[in-house]
């Protein structure tokens, strides 16, 4: 099937990874603001810097995470409910759209920072994270089984573009979530490097691989089912038309 040059997909990714660029941008705006300029001694620079902060459960930054996570939910449902000739490949996208859900909650529950913390005190005390003594080097094998396991299924499952797009979507989202986070809470930093700088990495990160699913999951909806999707929908418009007029 032939694409135009501006597909939804594409069309989705860019407006995406401009709303990343801005996101991240304003952070480090304000934390240099607030950090380097005023010290953290304007109190409205400070609020105003905790409302884009990407480390801040309460603000613009999380709420597009979530955003994010549901949109690729919403997708995984969409490609799930479209393929009818393949069960396995419809319980694959069922699962990456039930994962989705999962991590839009813990945006805002921070469940997983809850069971690290309590992995950390359990394992190491009350003693500060190192690189080699942390919650994440405890879970840390049971993710990368968990994670190999999906990618052999996405493999099996879907042509190369999409699986290469999704493992790569994976690949940044842990280095930043994993990676990023470790070296964070092993070593100081002053505060702007930390607060700023490293939470950009992280965080940042982490928006790009969960923008890059998105792009992957929406450019496989329309090279395998575009004319589909055309179809339901104009018969979803020709369905409203009816009762509209009844």
């Amino acid at each position: 099937m032939k694409h135009s040059k501006k597909t939804v997909a594409k069309k989705i990714f860019k407006y995406t990874l401009v709303a990343l660029a801005v996101v991240v941008g304003l952070h480090l705006f304000l934390q240099v603001l607030n950090l380097l300029v005023f010290k953290g001694d304007n109190f409205a620079i400070f609020e105003l810097s905790n409302r884009f902060d990407l480390d801040d459960e309460e603000s613009v930054a999380t709420w597009y995470s979530q955003f994010l996570f549901i949109g690729i939910a919403l997708t995984g449902l969409l490609a799930a409910w479209l393929e009818t000739s393949s069960k396995p490949r419809r319980a694959l996208w069922s699962t990456l759209a039930i994962i989705a859900t999962v991590f839009s909650i813990d945006e805002v529950a921070t469940t997983h920072e809850f069971v690290l913390t309590q992995l950390h005190v359990a394992a190491y005390g009350n003693s500060d994270s190192t690189l080699l003594q942390n919650g994440w080097i405890i879970v840390a094998p049971f993710v990368l089984a968990i994670g190999i396991a999906l990618v052999w299924w996405i493999f099996r499952m879907v042509p190369k573009r999409t699986f290469i797009l999704l493992a790569t979507a994976g690949f940044v989202f842990l280095a930043g979530s994993m990676g990023v986070e470790v070296i964070t809470n092993a070593m100081t930093f002053n505060a702007f490097t930390s607060e700023g700088i490293l939470v950009a990495m992280e965080e940042g990160m982490e928006l790009l691989g969960s923008t890059i699913a998105l792009y992957a999951m929406a450019d496989y909806i329309e090279r395998r089912h575009g004319k589909h999707v055309g179809e339901a929908f104009k018969r979803i418009k020709a369905s409203r038309d009816k009762t509209s007029q009844a």
